[in-house]
């Protein structure tokens, strides 16, 4: 079996302290699986635009509403958007100008 030796241990020591551990690695991870999903990924394109409530998203991006809510409830759980009540109404928003721009960096990529 072929070993690799190394030919810039000073590049190793650099970059080595600088990448990010595996719990950090596995959060990454689990962030950006959110964009592998063209019903999230519609669900965030409306959410770029208005408070909405389930049955308004579900009819936007032509969803059941339970497939929306389980949805939702996906992106709230990695702290993608955030969930408001106004009576027995709940809505919800993205989590901050972050999901936003990762989202039109993308979009601008793919576009290019």
């Amino acid at each position: 079996m072929y070993r690799c030796r190394p030919i810039n241990e000073e590049s190793i020591k650099c970059v080595k302290e600088k990448i990010l551990d595996n719990k950090q690695l596995e959060k990454l991870s689990a962030f950006y699986s959110i964009f592998a999903d063209s019903t999230r990924l519609k669900i965030i394109n409306c959410l770029l635009y208005s408070k909405l409530c389930v049955c308004d998203i579900a009819i936007l991006v032509g969803c059941s509403h339970s497939l929306t809510s389980h949805q939702l409830r996906r992106l709230k759980a990695i702290n993608v958007v955030d969930v408001t009540e106004q009576g027995k109404t709940k809505f919800y928003s993205l989590k901050d100008e972050h999901i936003e721009k990762i989202f039109k960096i993308g979009l601008e990529h793919i576009n290019e």
